[in-house]
């Protein structure tokens, strides 16, 4: 079989790949890679790449890529072969760019100096279940604190003698190449070598940020004895290649929630040889230890009033409860805030729109991007500024329909049709990244609609079992990285909270990788995060009679029922 070089630009790199690799496969062995929300399907239509050079036809999924792009020499990297020598150019709005991780804990989180007071921490705790010492530890004694998440993974390391943070790392999780969502991904591992793939990944992903941490600190990474890791359900499943095929089919029962100590080299993370990893335990195939560690680091647990926690991203997941009891759903609230299934949807990454205002007078659109760089596309808190803002202005009433004649009194505003119906557009070609313009089509906003239902309706159904109502919870955690860059007030607006005092919200950061520490640091919160998974009562949504009814009322902006958000649309500018 015939090699050929293939060139990436604008990075100038080079490979040598078999004849009839996907451009793909080939763009992600020199360390590039694309959106690619579908897993290589040739479905989402997001990987796009331009042909300089070369033989690179596209089989399959024509209609991704419009009649015009085609004859500029477009085509989706995942359905593209390479048959020949080839120069790539790979456009801004296809690459995955820098992005915004979420790596700290901030806010009402749990008393961490009480977790790590002398009395509380063991040095190297997690292997003092074994009944063993950490043996000689004269030339340092440190661990490794690990949020694994669906879009990205977090470290933090720590110095386990003192209970100091030594530096943080964070980096895309790699297998987004084979789907942003985690059904996407669970579906690949069933294929042949795929749960192996997406297993290397992940552990290649975590020895990178170590090996970056142990050199940032000056240490070995054989002085590193302890990994204590938090994630989603499937994301633990990979981590230990453990076969998730049945997290996704009934009776969705993961193969185990709480995952026994092993030494961490079983699994290929490259610490001290006899060092252990502990997972921390989940509840359910939905809600996984992610957001055990985030009851642990809020201190829901430890509350004497009723509080609420909502994790948002594909899953919505929410948990319940105060020191009484405690407990927990996940609403599929569907891809379209991760920045998928959105026609210019992209993550939180340099270039993404986050903030945008419309003058209800004029029409004039004002947005900001993270980074202040050029824009590519909109991350899922610029939807949901987006979305509040037509509403307000009046450019979409409260079904979410797009009217064609733009703001009431005909302020000027550019809205078209296009091939999903109505738009309006955002961004004009020539200001964006891309050279394309930047708009939000009416099947977006449908999407995003549905997404924000979902959510606000899980939330609603659990407070219902428990005969609560919004108005009698003490506080509400808003955690993860899509949480934390919210608009209070335009996600009431839109239905996606709940029309409560805004001093009830709490944004707390990553409350998984912060879990995942206390738990490192301290025997008792490692102890408490067992106890917590154990007390927690799933509610299971999907055979709930009471949600559906509940989901359609909440299909309107805000909501059917408008005495249910008295203050949404009442937004100073």
């Amino acid at each position: 079989m015939k090699n050929f070089a293939v060139t990436f630009y604008p990075d100038g790199k080079k490979i040598s790949v078999p004849e009839g690799t996907s451009a793909l496969k080939a763009a992600a062995a020199c360390g590039i890679f694309f959106h690619s929300s579908c897993g290589g399907e040739g479905i989402c239509g997001r990987c796009r790449i331009l042909i300089r050079k070369g033989s690179v036809p596209q089989s399959g999924a024509e209609g991704k890529i419009s009649e015009k792009d085609r004859k500029k020499g477009y085509v989706l990297a995942c359905r593209a072969s390479i048959l020949s020598d080839a120069e790539i150019e790979i456009p801004p709005e296809s690459r995955q760019a820098k992005e915004q991780i979420l790596t700290e804990e901030y806010g009402n989180i749990f008393t961490t100096e009480e977790a790590i007071k002398e009395k509380d921490r063991q040095a190297a705790f997690p292997l003092s279940p074994l009944g063993v010492g950490p043996g000689d530890v004269s030339a340092g004694n440190f661990g490794i604190a690990a949020d694994i998440g669906t879009t990205s993974v977090v470290t933090k390391l720590a110095d386990l003698s003192t209970g100091e943070i030594l530096g943080t790392k964070a980096a895309r999780n790699t297998q987004a190449r084979h789907g942003d969502d985690i059904i996407t991904r669970i579906i690949f591992a069933e294929k042949t070598e795929g749960l192996e793939e997406l297993h290397r990944l992940i552990i290649d992903n975590l020895n990178g940020l170590i090996s970056a941490l142990a050199d940032e600190a000056g240490i070995k990474t054989d002085e590193i004895r302890a990994i204590v890791c938090a994630g989603n359900t499937t994301m633990l499943h990979l981590l230990l290649k453990i076969n998730p095929a049945y997290l996704r089919r009934g009776p969705c029962t993961p193969a185990a929630a709480s995952m026994p100590l092993i030494r961490a080299s079983e699994t290929g993370i490259r610490i001290n040889p006899g060092g252990l990893l502990a997972c921390l335990p989940g509840v359910s195939s939905y809600v996984g230890a992610d957001i055990v560690a985030g009851v642990l680091a809020s201190g829901i647990y430890e509350e004497n009033n009723p509080c609420l926690l909502i994790d948002m991203g594909t899953n919505g997941e929410i948990a319940l409860g105060s020191k009484e009891w405690l407990a927990c759903c996940a609403a599929s609230a569907g891809p379209a805030f991760e920045g998928s299934g959105v026609r210019c949807g992209v993550w939180a990454m340099e270039g993404a729109i986050q903030k945008i205002e419309i003058n209800p007078v004029n029409g004039k659109i004002k947005y900001s991007t993270i980074g202040g760089a050029k824009p590519i596309g909109i991350c899922g808190s610029g939807y949901i500024e987006c979305i509040a803002e037509m509403l307000r202005s009046g450019i979409i009433d409260r079904s979410g329909r797009i009217k064609e004649h733009g703001i009431p009194g005909n302020a000027p505003t550019d809205i078209r049709k296009g091939t999903d119906g109505l738009e309006m557009v955002l961004v004009k070609a020539k200001e964006s990244a891309s050279g394309s313009d930047i708009v939000i089509t009416q099947a977006d906003i449908t999407n995003l609609i549905l997404s924000k239902g979902a959510i606000y309706t899980a939330a609603s159904v659990l407070l219902k079992k428990t005969n609560l109502k919004f108005s009698e919870v003490e506080k509400i955690y808003l955690a993860g990285g899509f949480g934390s860059y919210l608009s209070i007030d335009k996600s009431i607006c839109i239905g996606l909270l709940p029309d409560v005092p805004r001093e009830k919200f709490r944004y707390i950061g990553n409350s998984s990788l912060a879990g995942a520490k206390l738990s490192l640091l301290s025997g008792r919160a490692m102890e408490e995060a067992g106890a917590i998974a154990k007390k927690m009562t799933y509610i299971e949504l999907s055979t709930e009679p009471s949600f559906m009814n509940d989901y359609t009322g909440s299909l309107f902006l805000p909501h059917t029922d408008l005495d249910l958000f008295p203050t949404s649309c009442l937004l100073k500018k």
